[in-house]
């Protein structure tokens, strides 16, 4: 599983076509058939496996970067699942490209922008922002914020009111 998600993820990256055959597979009676819905699960089942969750977080960033993939990726719960990994990691690296992945697909989608914000994520991206010394991750936490003050004014003041100096 580990090789075909690296693979996948590469692939996504350097193929389009690669990325349209993925978002248009149709679902069969199996919900698990398509291979979203079975990344997600596989991700969900999985969470203690590094290497396979890095490389579907990956996954999930690069095709949230579409409006389809990052409805598909919503509708499937892949954002309260990333939530978790970067809640969780201890892995600098996996906790950016969980934050890459939920800044691309909170972009532009208001539901889950509020679901994540019930979810407590400002509290979550508030932490890593005080523990992170990483230019990147702290540039990933910003854009995560900023998606996700873009939700309500009540979000933006929350962030607001937590106590990172910026």
């Amino acid at each position: 599983r580990i090789v075909r998600s690296s693979y996948l993820q590469n692939m996504v990256v350097v193929s389009s076509r690669t990325m349209k055959s993925i978002l248009e597979l149709q679902p069969a009676k199996d919900s698990y058939s398509n291979i979203l819905s079975l990344l997600v699960k596989t991700f969900e089942d999985n969470h203690r496996n590094f290497e396979l969750v890095y490389a579907i977080c990956g996954l999930f960033a690069n095709v949230s970067l579409s409006s389809k993939g990052k409805m598909m990726l919503s509708k499937l719960g892949a954002g309260p699942t990333l939530h978790k990994v970067m809640k969780n990691a201890k892995d600098a690296d996996l906790a950016q490209t969980a934050i890459n992945a939920l800044s691309n697909l909170t972009s532009k989608n208001r539901r889950l922008k509020n679901m994540m914000v019930e979810d407590s994520i400002i509290s979550t991206v508030v932490s890593i922002l005080k523990s992170s010394t990483q230019s990147t991750t702290l540039a990933a936490c910003f854009g995560l914020l900023k998606n996700l003050c873009e939700a309500s004014e009540s979000t933006a003041q929350l962030a607001g009111d937590s106590d990172v100096i910026l």
